[in-house]
């Protein structure tokens, strides 16, 4: 894992990353992303993140008002092509899914 997270963050801080088609980008973001939560999770720290979905023209339709979720991750799912965050949510005091979208930035707190 730390050897995946050395990779992502050299070629996120290379010059060579802008020159990389947007998707590609993308793709070392989640990877980096996915990193910031693995660390959050043993480290028992909370993320923060806005969540949403997209519409048919693929914009952002953010979910509570555009509210920061809050909560304490529990542990991360992969499951058919998809990373989910599995987490304890102290606003409404039970356990959530949130499905992580390559364009999603949590935040450790």
């Amino acid at each position: 894992m730390a050897a995946r997270r050395m990779l992502a963050k050299a070629v996120m801080d290379s010059d060579d990353f802008l020159e990389m088609p947007s998707s590609t980008q993308l793709l070392y973001i989640h990877l980096e992303n996915i990193e910031q939560l693995e660390l959050a999770i043993r480290q028992k720290k909370q993320v923060s993140f806005y969540y949403f979905d997209l519409d048919e023209k693929r914009n952002r339709v953010y979910r509570k008002e555009k509210k920061r979720y809050i909560t304490d991750p529990v542990a991360l799912v992969f499951s058919e092509d998809n990373y989910y965050l599995v987490a304890y949510s102290q606003e409404i005091l039970r356990r959530c899914e949130y499905e992580l979208q390559r364009n999603w930035f949590p935040c450790v707190i």
